[in-house]
């Protein structure tokens, strides 16, 4: 019946609306599109005011589907193109019924606007009724809605063809649509259509593999980077093309030095055929390599790759242990805590956790933000336990507790005579102590002007001068520094340096305030109740549920080193086996008078609905702030806002 008699048509239609009859003649997709609409009790004869985004939840859309807007755009240009001019338009939705983007002619964008057909919209059928955009999501298959298959009478004038678009893993995620009068309908708009949501697929497919390839290679070099062992590989030219960072901290080099350079260069009495040749007798190579411009003996094997012709076109080398007397000189150092010594299981721990653990075992900067008491160092020391440069030193340096003039000498040492009270031999600073480790500079924001240039040279350089020296020493440090201060604020000031921040904040790591860690303050109070317990000999107390409250609601502004200090406090006072409210500081006793409630209680789903709406419109309707401070995920926000009926404005 479709486009032959739109008078039967309009017949069968109002006979449905009327009897809730479906004619034969109608299309089985229409037939139950239109048996829905009933269901979700849509007037077919109002003007119905589809849902339209706020611009910032907008703008938070287009965010999130910003792949599918970018492969799509041009194919919906050249698709435009083949039908310019008949006052159509080429629409792009998501999978529900949002439209993400219109090109069309400007003669149907007044008539496009008057029904919300815009950027923003939702055609989805509760919204719309039955329409091609919101029917294919019902149905996942191609159709054309034409005219009077509309279920709402405003629509009639339209006539819409629309295709799924699933992505590379099948799974659907939009929609392509091209909509228009229906007198100017034509019948090969739909096969347009689906082979245009094709190509997407196949652009999002070859776009997929693409990014798979450089995750894969991601993955390479963060194995390459977890082993113990210094590995590189050469090629047949005898060029390093690439290397962990246990191979490059063994060369004494960062690894961007290393590639790309010559064999010759760190084995200075061997060559890539001398490698090939003694690997190729089965001879165990012992190989002097130039190490910091000193020679060291290094144990080391090699293994060959070939091509399917049997050529050989790579060497794979693993250093497996240095005879240097440099190397029995430096002890190995090992730290106290890794990150399985954090105690906590809230989302905000558990997050920072996740993401300093993934930058652990790369050699980029960290700088860590938050308020005393966090436990800046506890994290550094955790960084570290998990690097390569585990076996090797870690170095602290309170950057707030030296006086101005003597940071310089602390960080890059001294020779004799270089200063009032210099020891007769000079005195190493913490980077040449460092070297091969990490230094971790706690309170970076209260250094001085004049050591942060000279920070800035070492962290470019990679080399350090003593103070009262024209030395140079070749340092090979990764760097992680901490703060409690606002360093931007600091540039502003003209306080601290704009470039040693970008040099420092390659990784930036905010650590949360203990009141933002929920219940992870009960089980940090109990971790130090067992802790300085057994020092007291008081390690089985436990807590009361009104110091647990109190525990909760206070604000923590001295974070976990304050916790530790009132549990410890505790402990010396209990005589029992239970910590009381007595035996907390009269300031945290106070703070139990403000949780009981004013106003009648409400349920669980009650309140979680006025949290929801009081957030959202303290936000301005703004879902990632306010998934933010819900600490919930933004799907899971927009969920419950569906389960509850609340309305965005």
């Amino acid at each position: 019946m479709k486009g032959n008699d739109k008078r039967k048509l309009i017949t069968a239609w109002k006979n449905f609306i009327l009897n809730g009859e479906v004619e034969d003649e109608i299309d089985p997709e229409i037939g139950r599109s239109w048996q829905r609409c009933t269901d979700y009790q849509i007037d077919p004869f109002a003007n119905n005011k589809t849902y339209v985004l706020q611009q910032n939840n907008l703008q938070e859309k287009l965010e999130k589907f910003s792949n599918l807007i970018r492969v799509a755009t041009p194919i919906m240009k050249e698709l435009y193109q083949a039908i310019k001019g008949s006052n159509f338009a080429v629409i792009l939705t998501d999978k529900w019924g949002y439209i993400l983007k219109v090109i069309g002619d400007s003669n149907f964008e007044e008539k496009a606007k008057d029904i919300y057909l815009i950027e923003g919209a939702n055609w989805a059928e509760k919204q719309q009724g039955t329409n091609a955009i919101g029917t294919v999501i019902e149905e996942l298959s191609p159709l054309t809605v034409y005219a009077s298959e509309h279920y709402s009478e405003q629509n009639h004038f339209l006539t819409c063809s629309a295709a799924p678009i699933f992505n590379a893993r099948n799974e659907f995620i939009g929609i392509l649509d091209i909509s228009g009068n229906y007198k100017l309908a034509h019948a090969h708009t739909l096969g347009l259509v689906m082979a245009a949501a094709r190509l997407i697929q196949n652009r999002l497919l070859v776009k997929d593999i693409e990014e798979d390839l450089v995750l894969s290679e991601k993955k390479q070099s963060l194995i390459l980077n977890s082993v113990d062992q210094g590995l590189f590989n050469l090629n047949r030219e005898g060029i390093i093309t690439q290397i962990n960072q246990k191979g490059s901290q063994v060369l004494g080099y960062p690894p961007q030095d290393c590639i790309g350079k010559r064999i010759e260069d760190f084995f200075p009495n061997s060559t890539v055929d001398s490698l090939l040749e003694s690997v190729k007798a089965e001879q165990t190579e012992e190989m002097v390599w130039n190490l910091k411009k000193e020679k060291f003996q290094l144990a080391s094997k090699a293994k060959l790759i070939s091509n399917a012709a049997g050529d050989v076109t790579d060497v794979i080398i693993e250093v497996k242990d240095s005879v240097s007397k440099k190397s029995a000189i430096k002890k190995q150092v090992k730290t106290n805590y890794s990150f399985a010594d954090i105690i906590g299981q809230s989302e905000a721990i558990t997050k920072v956790i996740d993401l300093a653990s993934k930058v652990a075992v790369n050699d980029s900067s960290v700088l860590l933000l938050g308020s005393s008491g966090t436990g800046k160092e506890l994290f550094a020391q955790a960084i570290h336990n998990k690097s390569p440069r585990r076996d090797n030193k870690f170095v602290t340096l309170n950057c707030g507790a030296i006086p101005d003039n003597l940071i310089e000498s602390e960080l890059f040492g001294y020779e004799e005579g270089a200063f009032t009270g210099a020891k007769k031999k000079g005195r190493e600073g913490k980077f040449q102590l460092a070297d091969g480790g990490t230094i971790f500079l706690d309170e970076i924001g209260e250094m001085n002007l004049s050591a942060q240039v000279k920070l800035l040279r070492v962290l470019q350089e990679n080399e350090v001068s003593p103070v009262g020296s024209d030395q140079v020493i070749p340092v090979n440090v990764r760097v992680i520094a901490a703060t409690n201060q606002d360093l931007k604020e600091r540039i502003a000031k003209k306080e601290f340096r704009e470039d040693l921040y970008y040099r420092l904040n390659v990784i930036e790591i905010k650590l949360p305030a203990l009141k933002e860690r929920g219940n992870d303050i009960i089980m940090l109070a109990e971790n130090f109740i067992k802790k300085h317990g057994q020092l007291l000999g008081k390690s089985r107390i436990k807590i009361e549920p009104e110091v647990e409250k109190a525990l909760l609601n206070h604000d923590w502004p001295g974070n976990v080193r304050e916790l530790e200090n009132i549990i410890e406090r505790a402990l010396n006072l209990v005589e029992g086996n239970l910590i009381k409210m007595n035996h907390l500081p009269d300031y945290l006793q106070g703070d139990t008078i403000r949780t009981k409630p004013k106003n009648k209680l409400l349920s669980l789903q009650e309140a979680e609905v006025e949290a929801i709406k009081n957030a959202l419109q303290y936000f301005d309707g703004n879902i990632s702030q306010t998934a933010d401070c819900l600490q919930i995920a933004r799907n899971t926000l927009y969920r419950k806002i569906d389960n509850y009926n609340i309305e965005l404005e």
